[in-house]
């Protein structure tokens, strides 16, 4: 019994800090040679006439107003994760259609590794960056794209998307408004050079490509010793508590 707490506790240690440094290494960036030539080009913006439409989700209902055809090619530098509770998203819950948003960088930002040096960091609404005197930058190539779906298999390939993915999305920038007491409209930019409020492209995708997975294999082992650091700890519990003499320092020590 003695030899398995062991076993479960150095698994536990291990598993913890393989989780730490993983955590880091899933969040690198690609070299500017590795990148698709697709994301040289800017986005394609096209306008649209349609009708308005319904999507439902998790019981609510949300008013779509399409606005223009759009397609991106892009280097995603940031997201949010609505998922995850320690990133306290006030925004966005478990029934929003919104399912997530990604920053995401292209054109000349991406033809020098400047673009490492860019501190970039995702909200709960607004995706912020700032950057030193010395590195060049174009601000009128990156957007914060609030992406909304109408299929479950969609949603969750987006709900994959990391750090350092080159991706492409074909859809419509829209305007919509959720059926909820607030009932909020929440419009779309349809220009990259606004900044600030409303300066945000909500996307329908309607389809999502994945061009290149930087971190993919990091992202996998990052989770996998998260899972395995959880069910070591779930080992010594119960060792634990088949120890009627033991104090809660065998969990940890």
């Amino acid at each position: 019994m003695d030899s398995i707490a062991r076993i479960a506790k150095w698994t536990m240690y291990f598993c913890l800090a393989g989780w730490g440094i993983t955590l880091i290494l899933q969040m690198r960036l690609p070299d500017h040679t590795q990148i698709n030539s697709s994301l040289f080009q800017a986005p394609v913006q096209k306008e649209l006439s349609a009708e308005d439409f319904v999507i439902e989700y998790r019981g609510r209902k949300n008013t779509i107003h399409p606005v223009a055809e759009y397609e991106l090619h892009g280097l995603v530098v940031s997201h949010n994760d609505p998922s995850v509770w320690w990133r306290f998203d006030i925004s966005h819950d478990k029934d929003s259609l919104n399912t997530r948003d990604i920053c995401v960088i292209w054109g000349d930002n991406l033809k020098n590794d400047d673009f490492k040096q860019v501190r970039v960091h995702n909200d709960d609404v607004f995706c912020l960056y700032d950057y030193g005197p010395d590195v060049h930058f174009n601000p009128s190539q990156l957007s914060n794209n609030h992406l909304i779906v109408r299929t479950q298999a969609i949603r969750n390939a987006i709900e994959r998307l990391e750090v350092g993915d080159q991706i492409r999305i074909v859809g419509k920038l829209v305007n919509y408004t959720e059926d909820t007491a607030s009932g909020r409209p929440h419009i779309t930019s349809t220009t990259r050079e606004d900044a600030g409020n409303n300066a945000c492209e909500i996307v329908l995708v309607e389809q999502l490509e994945m061009l290149d997975s930087h971190n993919a294999a990091w992202s996998a082992m990052h989770r996998w010793f998260w899972y395995v650091a959880v069910a070591a700890l779930a080992l010594r519990t119960m060792l634990f508590f088949g120890k009627p003499e033991s104090d809660f320092s065998i969990l940890f020590l």
